[in-house]
């Protein structure tokens, strides 16, 4: 399936959301922190442009336990 890149940080938050993830904080700071039932600390979202990168797609695939294929299939259809 090669490398999955960068995706759109509204795409992104979107699909968080649709896992169950919600907004905790988001002040004046470059960093938004997302939580969901179940998980022991939050998922952190670097907010230094309108991408999210590799790192944060790899984190949240972990805490999901999805493959890149589940991934690429889920953000292509928001």
């Amino acid at each position: 399936m090669g490398n999955l890149g960068s995706v759109k940080l509204n795409k992104f938050i979107r699909l968080l959301k649709k896992h169950g993830f919600e907004k905790q904080r988001h002040k004046a700071t470059s960093h938004m922190a997302f939580t969901k039932k179940g998980l022991t600390r939050p998922l952190i979202v670097p907010f230094h442009g309108k991408e999210t990168d590799i790192y944060c797609i790899r984190e949240l695939m972990a805490v999901l336990g999805i493959t890149k294929e589940q991934f690429k299939k889920e953000i292509d259809e928001i």
